[in-house]
């Protein structure tokens, strides 16, 4: 098996996008992959991901609420709904282990699923 590495004479966000998701195309076709997981932050390489991949699933990853400031989400309902009504996924999360380390015995973790459900845990020890 053989692949390239493309290198981009100036690194950057948008100057880059187009070629970076038409050189992913291309190699998704080459070994036949169908499910596609891109980041975005605002939405606008989220819209150009699942206009680019037609016909694949499309899976957005978008920063967790309160990444840059609480109560916020970077994301914009615009893209999101763009995202979504073009058949792609949206998942907005945190990691695993995100904040963990600031836990102290006695604070609970939360985690709600829209549509099934809470789980709730008390920190025993940190």
């Amino acid at each position: 098996m053989e692949s390239k590495t493309t290198y981009f004479e100036k690194p950057g966000g948008e100057e880059n996008t187009a070629m970076t998701l038409a050189l992913a195309k291309q190699r998704a076709e080459e070994l036949g992959i169908k499910t596609i997981v891109v980041a975005s932050t605002v939405g606008g390489t989220a819209v150009k991901a699942v206009n680019a991949f037609k016909g694949c699933k499309v899976v957005i990853v978008s920063h967790v609420a309160g990444f840059r400031e609480p109560n916020t989400q970077e994301l914009t309902e615009e893209n999101r709904k763009l995202v979504e009504k073009k058949g792609g996924i949206v998942l907005t999360t945190t990691h695993a282990f995100g904040g963990i380390h600031r836990m102290q015995p006695g604070d609970t973790v939360e985690v709600s699923i829209e549509n099934i459900g809470t789980l709730k845990n008390c920190v025993v020890r940190a």
